[in-house]
Parts: C-alpha cells; structure tokens; sequence
C-alpha cells in the first residue's frame, strides 16, 4: 500500500509519511477515472427492491427510475452480501451530485443480509435529491469520492 501508479504518468509514487490513503490518490479521483487500489475490488452494487410512502402507504418503487425530492422510501436488498458496510446512495439525475444518504455496518448482524431493509423495518429515509438510488456493499469505509467514482458521479462543491 505504500506505492501505487499515478494517473497522469504512470510511475510509482509513495505515500509521504502523515497523508492517508485517500488524500495521496486526490489526483486519480478525477471525473470517469479508475478506482485506485483496493477500491476497485472492494465495492459491490447490490440489487435492491425499493417502496415509497405515498399518503401512508409503502407502494413498490421501480428502482431504475429516479426518485422525486422529499420523497420518504426505503430499500430492500434482494441478494446476501458478506460485505461489512452497506451504503445507501443517491446520484442526483442534473447535476450528477452524489449524496449518501445511510452507512449500515451490518457486523452485529448475525443472519443473512438477503431481505435486509435499509433503513431498518419501521423507519423510511428521505431523499435528498432529484435522481436514482444506489446500494453498495464494501469491507472498506469508503469516501465520498471513492463513491462517486465508482457510480460515475462527483462530489458536491465544498463551501
């Protein structure tokens, strides 16, 4: 993990010593780029089943559609996962703007993940945007960038 090929030129460069992962691949994050070492392997989109509350009542949700702002819904993973963090995305459909909505750490949990409702039974997240809903399973704590990579959006300007 100490040297890994830039981006630009192709030619190992170190992590100086006190700067983590993350903030030495800064340049590799760019718009459409490829995921850096280890995060490449380490993510996973897991299909999902998605509901929305309409007037108090959780209505099936075609997941490939984009979501309307403000709309309460939640999400219900169709397959297992062995992955300890499961993230819960949206990719705003304008501006391409990713926001992450929910991080679950499932490693308390004991049975398996297929059937698992994100946020759990009796509680519904709020979308933050206009756009589609993402789950993703990693080992690693990923970033926001990491994240974007990986659904080929960007991260929101810093203020």
């Amino acid at each position: 993990m100490g040297t890994s090929a830039s981006e630009d030129d192709k030619t190992p460069i170190a992590i100086p010593r006190g700067r983590s992962f993350e903030r030495a691949f800064d340049r590799s994050f760019a718009h459409s780029a490829p995921l850096p070492p280890p995060y490449q392997l380490a993510i996973e989109d897991m299909p999902f089943q998605m509901a929305v509350l309409e007037d108090n009542v959780a209505r099936d949700y075609e997941h490939d559609r984009a979501l309307v702002q403000a709309a309460w819904f939640a999400a219900t993973l169709s397959a297992a996962t062995q992955k300890r963090y499961l993230y819960l995305v949206q990719k705003e459909t304008q501006t391409g703007v990713v926001v992450l909505l929910l991080l679950y750490d499932r490693s308390a949990l004991a049975e398996d993940t297929c059937g698992l409702r994100l946020p759990p039974s009796g509680a519904w997240v709020r979308a933050v945007v206009d756009g589609l809903v993402h789950v993703l399973a990693s080992d690693l704590v990923l970033t926001r960038k990491s994240i974007a990579a990986w659904i080929g959006g960007h991260e929101p300007p810093y203020m």
